[in-house]
């Protein structure tokens, strides 16, 4: 690890490992958040109406995924922001690469921007119109964001690759490197799902909803598999002698270790009664939940040093008038107000978003029903009905019925 920041430019290049690993976690959940909710509104749209008779699969979609959908917006505005720091420090430490990548991929890597766009507002489309097509609109959404990490895929080979710069600007980037970029995308997709398994799992402990966390750990599970796959494809089971990899490994290992017990006891304590009532499955505690958000995170903090680790050799020190310009003071200041609006924005968001989720199905429903129905009903019913009805009924009714017959 000495070694790895003996060659960085000062604190250049630790803030932007930082800020990467943050902009990663932002983004794994918007990725998979958007492709759990999806799924949900694939399988709600399945079972045919809505249970308000609107046809809408918005209503039969499970608390989980309703409060996921709620936080996609926020969570793509907070994956962009995130993403402004390491775009930075990225342009800092590697001006000629970045820049050389950027010019040779052209129209290609200004798709980026419009694909942001439309992705963006297509989840608050479906944020605000939930009954809107929504697997159309979240598909939708889900493919700007997967061109999105490909676009950035491609531009990281092109960067640690300047042998093929002078092909590429000669015969065009895609007639050079092909489709062997591709192989980068299972890497990082697979650990996308397993971050957000992570913390979709807390969000489904703190909805109660037990019955979701087989599912999640099948997600986390297979993003593992998909991780592994896009490593062997990109030839890093040739380094399992670095540290670095071999430190991955393990951790990678340790981490789905514990989903595997997670689902064990899920399936283990699944039972007649459990089935008819899934909000009864066991929910994980405190203990394996902070040990496999551990794991999950320092997964990615290290997945994101090996692959720093490729761009190493290209890193030059900066002038040292860069390191004596100052200003480091103004930095720290809007850092840290940044982390204060962000703390204070993600309170109120995680302070709402259950009010829209089960805890308002029980106050809404238990306790309004009860309340308002045998007030309502039973109280106003057999009390204002006797009163309306056999006292007002006899007066009116029969006397009008019996001059009525008597006339005849």
């Amino acid at each position: 690890m000495s070694g790895f920041f003996a060659a960085a430019n000062g604190p250049y290049l630790a803030l932007y490992l930082v800020t990467l690993a943050v902009h990663a976690a932002f983004v794994s959940y918007l990725v998979g958040g958007a492709g759990y909710v999806l799924a949900g509104s694939v399988r709600a749209g399945r079972r045919g109406t809505g249970s308000h008779g609107d046809h809408s699969p918005h209503h039969d979609r499970s608390p989980l995924v309703a409060h996921i959908a709620s936080w996609l917006p926020l969570t793509m505005g907070a994956a962009i922001t995130a993403g402004v720091a390491p775009l930075l420090f990225l342009q800092i430490l590697h001006q000629r690469a970045f820049y050389t990548a950027n010019l040779l991929l052209g129209p290609i890597w200004f798709a980026m921007i419009p694909a942001l766009i439309a992705g963006f507002y297509l989840l608050y489309l479906h944020k605000s119109r939930p009954a809107f097509h929504p697997g159309a609109v979240l598909g939708a959404a889900l493919a700007c964001f997967v061109v999105v990490a490909c676009l950035w895929s491609w531009n990281h080979r092109v960067m640690t690759t300047p042998e093929h710069w002078t092909a590429a600007y000669r015969d065009s980037v895609p007639a050079t490197y092909g489709a062997g970029w591709l192989a980068r995308v299972p890497l990082w997709l697979g650990a996308m799902l397993a971050q957000f398994a992570t913390v979709a799992l807390w969000q489904a402990v703190r909805l109660q909803e037990g019955s979701a966390v087989r599912g999640l750990a099948a997600i986390a599970l297979g993003g593992r598999v998909l991780s592994i796959a896009g490593a062997c494809l990109l030839g890093w089971h040739r380094h399992l002698g670095e540290p670095l990899t071999l430190a991955l490994v393990v951790v990678t290992a340790a981490d789905a270790a514990i989903w595997l017990w997670l689902a064990a006891r899920q399936r283990a304590a699944a039972s007649p009664a459990a089935s008819s009532a899934p909000s009864l499955a066991p929910l994980p505690s405190r203990r394996p939940l902070a040990l496999l958000t551990a794991t999950t995170s320092l997964a990615l903090c290290l997945a994101v040093l090996v692959r720093e680790q490729a761009r190493l050799p290209q890193l030059r020190r900066l002038p040292a008038a860069v390191h004596n310009a100052g200003g480091a003071w103004l930095f720290a200041l809007f850092a840290g107000l940044a982390l204060v609006a962000f703390a204070m924005i993600f309170r109120a968001v995680r302070n709402a978003a259950p009010e829209d989720g089960p805890e308002d199905g029980p106050e809404d429903g238990p306790e309004d029903g009860p309340e308002d129905g045998p007030e309502d009903g039973p109280e106003d019913g057999p009390e204002d009905a006797p009163e309306d009805g056999p006292e007002d009924a006899p007066e009116d009714g029969p006397e009008d019925g019996i001059d009525d017959l008597a006339k005849r």
